[in-house]
């Protein structure tokens, strides 16, 4: 049997991820940027001032509902690696709790002491009234705000791929439209501004609930299993990237301070610029970043190290692909988007396409950064990646911009960005290297997986099959070749040569429309008490046992094959998961 496994399964299934992913934070981009533009031309400059100054409050609510998005549909994707569904019911049920309590948290807290937070953050004079108002508006949809990223991640999970996409922009389309009848037709300040932005979050939960009505959802509110355990574990999990959003905005604080100590107002303009093409362009990275997440942890939990390995080399390749074009068209043409931004004066101008420039070069390092440190959080890495977070976000770039913007001043400040980007992934592999005992680039160097991962395994065969009952066939006829040979006198691989042969066909038959070209992956483990089989694929639900039970009256061919493997299997099991369809086989040595 040849031991030979492509990659078009996982290519395929992170494709759909990082599409979804990119065009979701894009859409949430552009949102953000249409309500700065429709407040900053309707209300005047002192809205827009008090929307600059509420936007620590909205990143502490966004990073409040990244501990639980990436956290728990981290952990989740964890337990169905390992064929736990209820302990992911457990952290559904647990995350979704914990954005109620911190959303009614948040909402009282903002609501009822507006004028002292407003105050905290700078408000005075004539800023106060709009920044207050703008406060209690944000504040009444502090629980759908927490709760959208967190439910999308479940939803993204359990096989709704392309729920997310609709959901941001319905959201965004609703926040468009009531900011515009605010402003224009009803005349209303900064409270119904903000309350358009709330309402908008309330109709995204309200679209994230039909995925309960979908026929392949397993999401259920169950008693948890381990609450504050679970409670912990999801907080240690998406801490690192809570942390990331923290440290940016603290960094962009000091930055800013610099540069008007350096080089004046103009310079923090010039700084700006910068930061809203990080925050559209750079979208890229953290889609691709945030499609790596789910497929790791999945595999993490089924002790799969050949699939980890293969969608990291995925993720990197695809990655970087997207981010040198984009890079290269921020390099040649940045003048396209200091211009929209509206920048006119030459010495500003300038100044902006020079980090602009320097953000593109950036681009490519911070995409593998990203990715390496989405992956620790995925595989239970949580303190390294709490690391890698504070340094690159905030220690390595800080202490660059702190040693270069006197004698380089604006530029030097502009170029810290990169040089953190660089000494980031230079800790990444150092850190690796030592763990290792062994410096190197080499992937399986770098993922640092734990001991004793996928142990017990005495050999594994790995290999892809096209949509072929031809394939189907040959493959199980080499497995019964390869029982004889190796006389197998408990038979138990000539039952998984026929489990090949009936499951297979059936998932054929079932998940994949006729003509089309796809590939099925087949995994075959070989332990001391018996056999493992699973079989992988990215066509459309088809769940055997399901097929089984609806069809339990019938005399065809397909329902008897897969009654009969179900018969000499100690264990079969399904799951949809990620968009993939699972179905694992155990047969012991009886």
């Amino acid at each position: 049997m040849v031991n030979k496994m492509n990659d078009y399964v996982i290519k395929s299934t992170y494709k759909s991820f990082i599409v979804v992913s990119i065009l979701s934070a894009l859409i949430a981009t552009v949102g953000m940027m249409i309500d700065n533009i429709v407040v900053g031309r309707y209300l005047g400059t002192e809205c827009l001032a008090a929307m600059g100054i509420v936007s620590p409050i909205s990143m502490i609510l966004s990073a409040i509902g990244n501990i639980s998005s990436s956290g728990g549909a981290t952990m989740a994707a964890r337990e169905l690696g390992k064929g736990n569904k209820e302990k992911m019911r457990s952290v559904f049920t647990i995350s979704m709790g914990y954005t109620i309590v911190t959303g009614a948290v948040m909402m009282l807290a903002i609501f009822f002491f507006a004028p002292q937070i407003a105050t905290l953050l700078g408000a005075k004079g004539s800023l106060m009234d709009p920044t207050v108002a703008y406060l209690r508006g944000i504040a009444v949809g502090s629980i759908p705000t927490i709760m959208m990223p967190n439910f999308l991640g479940f939803v993204k999970l359990d096989g709704s791929n392309r729920l997310p996409l609709t959901v941001i922009g319905a959201m965004s389309v609703v926040d468009v439209v009531l900011d515009l009848l605010v402003a224009l037709v009803f005349k209303q300040g900064m409270f119904w501004m903000a309350m358009a932005t709330s309402i908008g979050y309330f109709v995204a939960v309200a679209i994230c609930f039909t995925h309960f009505t979908k026929d392949y959802n397993t999401l259920k509110f169950i008693k948890p299993l381990e609450a504050w355990n679970e409670l912990k574990e999801m907080v240690s999990t998406g801490a690192a990237t809570a942390l990331s959003r923290v440290c940016d905005t603290l960094k962009m604080i000091i930055f800013n301070n610099m540069m008007v100590i350096v080089a004046g107002a103009g310079a923090v303009a010039a700084l700006n610029v910068r930061q809203q093409v990080y925050n559209l362009v750079g979208s890229l990275i953290m889609g691709a970043g945030q499609a790596l997440m789910p497929m790791a942890a999945l595999f993490f939990g089924e002790e799969d190290e050949n699939s980890l390995k293969t969608g990291i080399k995925v993720s990197i390749k695809i990655g970087l692909e997207i981010s040198i074009v984009a890079a290269i068209i921020l390099l040649f043409i940045p003048s396209v988007f200091v211009n929209a931004l509206g920048v006119k004066e030459p010495e500003i101008v300038s100044m902006a396409e020079y980090g602009i420039r320097i953000f593109a070069i950036s681009m490519p390092i911070r995409l593998i950064v990203v990715l390496w440190n989405n992956y620790y959080q995925s595989t239970r890495r949580n303190i390294l990646a709490i690391v890698i977070s504070i340094l690159q976000a905030f220690g390595f770039t800080v202490l660059a911009a702190v040693i270069m913007f006197k004698p380089l001043q604006a530029n030097g400040i502009f170029l810290s960005f990169l040089v953190g980007e660089v000494l980031t992934l230079i800790f990444i592999y150092v850190y690796a290297g030592i763990k290792n005992k062994k410096f190197s680039f080499a992937i399986d160097k770098c993922m640092l997986l734990p001991e004793g991962f996928g142990k017990g395994v005495i050999r594994r065969w790995d290999v892809s099959i096209g949509n072929s009952i031809n394939e189907v066939t040959a493959l199980s006829e080499k497995i019964q070749v390869r029982a004889k040979e190796e006389n197998f006198e408990h038979k138990s691989l000539n039952v998984i040569a026929l489990a090949i042969e009936e499951m297979a066909g059936n998932v054929i038959k079932h998940a994949f429309n006729e003509g089309e070209k796809r590939w099925l992956d087949i995994l075959i483990i070989q332990k001391e008490d018996g056999f493992i089989l699973r079989l992988r694929d990215n066509g459309k639900m088809f769940d055997p046992l399901k097929y089984l039970h609806e069809h339990e009256n019938d005399d065809n061919l397909e329902h008897m094959g897969i009654n009969l493997i179900k018969n000499l299997a100690d264990d079969v099991s399904y799951s949809r998961t990620i968009g993939l369809n699972n179905l694992i086989l155990t047969v012991n040595n009886k």
